[in-house]
């Protein structure tokens, strides 16, 4: 596809996007204020869109068709329909929308590298866009009158040579030309800020986020041009200014390669009222092209700065700063604590070296009278998966109820979990659904709470050993939610 081919394409993809766009906003909008406030009907309120859509962003053709006519769609309409896809974009990434949405950004990575390969495609022509009205600006602060058609917008600002834009009125030209453009001020100008650098804070170790200000002392070079006319001046008052960051390094003054700011007069005006903006630190993403456009007052570049402090408190502060964090994706870490055991003196039951029994037969002749619960990981609340703890099995009527830690292939993220009879149904992340035995994903014995008498009594291996070495009567009936779950954090 040729260039020519290639811009006509991207104009009318874009075009119709945004009257997309303002189709369906601007549709819905005007019909039902129609309706709120003149009491129009659904038909009518369509019919006076149709007719309004095609007066003010359509032409006719001689057959009687209708085509967009660029003409009407200004930078501005593309450029917010563009901020509106980069928010939808946004919100498809956003790793804070919820836990198992991060998970399925996770589990689908070519989709989240699709989006991303988007989001860089909208961001260069929002950036594109952006250089376009911010020169638009700059014009019409100047006093330029610039006529709708010249706001339109044109495929070609999509490539980079033709958005280079020279912030240069024709008054300034000609006097640079004619060289009666002359130095009337210049010096070193030095503002302080308590909000320079962004450090780790090291009281907050915990938190990788947290960070303290240091201070930061910025100078600049100021240097303001006035048009000579030949004659003395009244008073001192500049034409155009420029002002660098700058510092002193062994006694010599080092400024930025380009200016920071740029001050100009209007073009019927005898002082400094409009000014642009590069807000990037030299060696910064973006530095050398204009961010901003704003309206001032002043005589000088001098006055400028004194006038403008806090503007210029922020021109120091490096970009970087302010560069928002990535979206982390990452599942938040599962925490493990360790105690020492006898580290901290408590009733851990009666030992017995060789372990402890229930003392009465529990089991049927089959080994298949009992019931099938799961017991889950306490996780954070918002990770989205499960974990299996316990494989527990309610033998005797529920009598007896033998906890298995799972084998290691079912101690894993869980994206379903729950029992069913004597099986459990599992679907470890990534992999499929399947119904297996309790047997097949049991792994050691852990404990075993049962009945005696009218007192229920837990036998538990606390130290790893495979054998149910501690006793301890009283304890409480296990129970378990209708789901067949329940959350349960290990004693060590």
């Amino acid at each position: 596809m040729t260039r020519r081919r290639w811009l006509f394409a991207a104009m009318l993809a874009l075009l119709a996007l945004v009257l997309a766009g303002c189709y369906e906003r601007g549709h819905d909008y005007f019909v039902d204020t129609g309706a709120d406030t003149y009491g129009w009907t659904k038909r009518m309120g369509e019919a006076f869109w149709d007719d309004a859509l095609k007066r003010n962003y359509l032409t006719k053709n001689e057959d009687g068709t209708y085509s967009i006519d660029p003409s009407v769609v200004s930078v501005e309409d593309v450029y917010v329909v563009v901020d509106q896809v980069l928010e939808d974009i946004a919100w498809v990434l956003s790793p804070d929308r919820s836990a198992s949405w991060r998970a399925l950004l996770l589990g689908m990575p070519s989709l989240k590298e699709g989006f991303e390969r988007e989001e860089q495609k909208w961001l260069y022509i929002k950036s594109q866009l952006a250089k376009v009205l911010v020169y638009q600006d700059f014009l019409e602060l100047l006093g330029k009158t610039m006529k709708e058609a010249a706001k339109a917008y044109k495929s070609e600002e999509l490539v980079p040579k033709n958005t280079e834009f020279i912030y240069e009125p024709e008054y300034l030209r000609r006097a640079k030309e004619d060289g009666t453009l002359q130095v009337v001020e210049q010096g070193m100008y030095y503002v302080y800020t308590p909000y320079g650098y962004k450090l780790p804070d090291p009281s907050a170790r915990d938190d990788p986020n947290a960070f303290l200000w240091e201070p930061k002392l910025e100078g600049y070079w100021v240097v303001s041009y006035a048009i000579s006319n030949g004659k003395e001046p009244q008073d001192l008052s500049a034409d155009f200014a420029e002002i660098y960051r700058a510092k002193v390094v062994d006694g010599r003054i080092v400024t930025e390669t380009e200016p920071c700011v740029r001050a100009y007069r209007k073009l019927s005006g005898s002082t400094l009222r409009v000014i642009v903006i590069d807000w990037d630190h030299e060696g910064e993403p973006g530095y050398g092209a204009p961010d901003e456009v704003q309206e001032v007052y002043a005589s000088t570049g001098w006055k400028l700065i004194t006038e403008k402090e806090t503007l210029f408190e922020e021109l120091a502060r490096p970009r970087s700063a302010e560069i928002a964090a990535e979206r982390n994706l990452e599942l938040p870490p599962l925490e493990l604590k360790i105690v020492r055991l006898g580290s901290v003196e408590e009733y851990k039951g009666e030992y017995k070296e060789d372990g402890w029994a229930v003392p009465y037969e529990y089991k049927d002749e089959h080994n298949i009278n009992y019931t099938t619960y799961l017991v889950f990981e306490d996780l954070p609340e918002d990770y989205p998966f499960k974990r299996i703890a316990y494989v527990v099995k309610a033998w005797n009527q529920a009598t007896v109820y033998e906890y298995w830690v799972p084998k290691p292939e079912y101690a894993v993220d869980m994206e379903y979990a729950y029992s069913s009879g004597r099986n459990i149904v599992v679907q470890p992340v990534g992999g499929a659904r399947q119904e297996i035995s309790a047997h097949v994903a049991s792994g050691q014995l852990h404990k075993i709470v049962y009945k005696y008498g009218d007192t229920w009594i837990e036998i538990v291996d606390l130290d790893g050993t495979g054998v149910l070495q501690y006793k301890i009567e009283g304890v409480a009936r296990p129970s378990f939610s209708t789901s067949s779950s329940s959350s349960y954090k290990p004693p060590y």
